[in-house]
């Protein structure tokens, strides 16, 4: 009630300050259609402000004053740091109402200046200001009180006013770490990592008359910019002295392999779809890894331990593979119960 109080004595002193310049035109309406944008809203910076309003009375206006207050009504108290008296401050752009130059009669004001011509009620108008200082203070707001005068000097009775606010905000620090992932799993049956079940590969009764078979899966991804290699470590199939030979020549990452030939003792391995024998399944899933070197050859086999099976050379989604291993066996080969124990490795090239 005391600010309604103080604007109905205000309008009574300015009715009253109408005699003074005689009748036809109607005083102290409030501006309409207020904006106040600034180019930044960081606390101390040096920026634009913008400041927008249309006219509510038609009436010859000489002047505009910018009042920078941190509060609406009673004394203009100017907001903490705020520089509107720099060399630097411009007026750059004016419309609606224009041919204006501006003053800098004291901190925290602007004032715009003309001979005094006839405006229309209703006239939108925009002006803005470069080099101003925002206050030091943030998280408040602050306000900018207009004036529209018809003197060419901000002074004498007022034709219309008002008001518009902006705040001043401390800047927030958005941060987020993407750490290095690297997933990889192996098994002998499943669809992901989670469902992956099975450790121990069967191979039943190894015959010189047919090709012995089986198959296990694993799955990796990585957001390494340099993808991921697979690599494969372990022995031949063994019992005590006698071994069943590796298939492929005997050297790191040779891309040499061979077909699997039944009644010839051999053990190998590779990454893709066979014929013969009729085993394995294509890379599937969404990313770009693949078989590497002699392990990606459909019908064709080897090991060698320590080889790299199968790569990605960037950052991937997951990939299935599935591996394939072939055991043949000669009538001389060496009654026995043969394992090996193979492991997988799956390393990150971050």
């Amino acid at each position: 009630m005391k600010q309604i109080r103080t604007r109905i004595v205000l309008i009574v002193s300015l009715l009253l300050a109408q005699l003074s310049f005689g009748a036809g035109f109607v005083f102290a309406a409030e501006l309409t259609q207020r904006d106040f944008t600034l180019g930044s809203n960081l606390p101390g910076v040096i920026t634009t402000y913008t400041i927008r309003f249309t006219t509510a009375t038609a009436s010859p206006i000489g002047s505009i004053r910018f009042l920078f207050c941190t509060s609406r009504f009673g004394a203009c108290i100017t907001p903490v740091g705020m520089d509107t008296l720099s060399s630097n401050v411009n007026l750059d752009n004016q419309f609606g109402m224009t041919s204006f130059t501006y003053q800098q009669p004291s901190q925290g004001e602007l004032l715009l200046v003309r001979a005094a011509s006839p405006e229309l009620a209703g006239t939108p108008s925009f002006y803005s200001f470069s080099g101003i200082k925002n206050p030091t203070f943030s998280n408040v707001s602050f306000f900018v009180r207009i004036t529209t005068y018809s003197t060419d000097n901000g002074l004498g009775a007022y034709v219309d006013e008002g008001a518009a606010i902006a705040s001043i905000n401390s800047s927030l620090n958005v941060e987020g770490i993407t750490p290095e992932t690297l997933s990889f799993c192996v098994g002998i049956i499943g669809n992901s990592c989670s469902d992956l079940t099975g450790q121990l590969i069967g191979f039943g009764d190894l015959k010189p008359t047919a090709t012995s078979s089986a198959t296990t899966v694993m799955f990796a991804s990585t957001n390494a910019p340099g993808g991921y290699s697979i690599t494969i470590f372990g022995t031949t199939l063994a019992s005590g002295t006698h071994e069943i030979p590796a298939m492929g020549v005997q050297s790191l990452n040779y891309t040499n392999n061979d077909a699997s030939a039944i009644g010839q003792s051999q053990f190998g391995t590779n990454v893709v779809d066979n014929t013969i024998p009729n085993i394995g399944s294509p890379v599937a899933g969404g990313g770009i890894a693949g078989p590497y070197g002699g392990y990606g050859s459909q019908n064709r086999y080897r090991f060698f331990s320590g080889d790299t099976v199968a790569s990605a050379v960037t950052a991937t989604n997951i990939n299935k593979f599935t591996n394939s291993y072939v055991v043949n066996i000669s009538k001389q080969q060496a009654i026995g119960y043969y394992t090996a124990t193979l492991s997988y490795i799956c390393t990150g090239n971050f």
